[in-house]
């Protein structure tokens, strides 16, 4: 009997230990991100399906036609049910797409009816304390780690700094005052505040601003055409004066060669012209 042959041990491959999976990194999502995603995400109104249970239930199976009409029965009423349920399913989704739409749109009357509600105002009020100052020169983070009193501190660095502005403001306004009135002894600085501050209200039509601005820019203008107006109108005056005091001289000549006699009140002037025309036309006649 031979001896059985023994077959060569196979090689021995190695395997790989097992590597365990990778865990993913999934960062921290807080409530307020999930929130803005909902709200970016559109609500996509799926077509209300077409139930209809007859077409699938496997009604020719039922032998009793009793049976089967109880059954085809209970089918309609599920039916019905399921077609209402659906429908009123859309609904709540058209109206709750309306809702989200309308809580991202603000607009001034929904401003005003949210300013209403106290919950509101409060929340608002609120959010505005956890806003860094627009004269803080950090990040709102930065501005959100200072405590209270460093809150406080700040706010009151602001206030003098405001207070040391407007009373610097009244200075050089009292100072301008002060420099127009050194120009118009009787410059009153009140009035000029009343008639700034009409116009800074709105209370003066705009063509009311115009012409207020127009006769101020026109104002040296003015005045150097009236002064003239009344130098010009002065001299014509005295000249009117002058003319009507002349003095008129009555000439005591009776009579002279060309047989003319001066008249009563007639001035020599006037006289003397009478006499070389009647001369010349005593020469023009031929008489001597």
């Amino acid at each position: 009997m031979p001896d059985p042959v023994v077959a060569p041990p196979a090689a021995t491959v190695p395997v790989a230990p097992p590597v365990a999976p990778a865990i993913p990194v999934v960062a921290t999502v807080t409530a307020a991100d999930l929130m803005k995603r909902a709200s970016l995400a559109p609500i996509v109104l799926s077509p209300v399906p077409a139930t209809d249970l007859r077409a699938t239930a496997n009604l020719d199976d039922i032998k009793d036609p009793v049976a089967r009409a109880v059954v085809e029965k209970r089918l309609v009423e599920m039916e019905r049910g399921l077609n209402t349920k659906f429908q009123s399913l859309a609904e709540e989704r058209r109206v709750l797409e309306a809702d989200r739409t309308r809580s991202n749109t603000w607009t001034p009357q929904r401003v005003l009816e949210a300013s209403k509600d106290p919950n509101f105002v409060a929340a608002a009020q609120e959010a505005l304390k956890t806003q860094a100052p627009t004269s803080f020169e950090g990040t709102t983070e930065q501005w959100s780690v200072l405590t209270p009193a460093e809150k406080t501190a700040f706010a009151m660095v602001e206030k003098t700094s405001r207070d040391t502005q407007s009373q610097l403001q009244q200075m050089l306004h009292a100072q301008a005052h002060e420099k127009v009135r050194t120009r118009f002894p009787d410059y009153d600085p009140a009035v000029v505040d009343r008639s700034m501050q009409t116009i800074i209200d709105g209370k003066l039509s705009p063509e009311a601003i115009n012409e207020f601005v127009w006769k101020a820019a026109n104002f040296d203008r003015y005045v150097e055409q009236s002064y003239q107006f009344g130098l010009t109108d002065r001299n014509g005056s005295l000249q009117e004066k002058i003319a009507g005091s002349s003095p008129r001289t009555t000439l005591t000549v009776q009579s002279n060669e060309s047989g003319v006699t001066p008249v009563a009140g007639e001035r020599s002037k006037a006289y003397f012209v009478r006499i070389a025309e009647e001369r010349l036309r005593q020469q023009k006649l031929g008489v001597r």
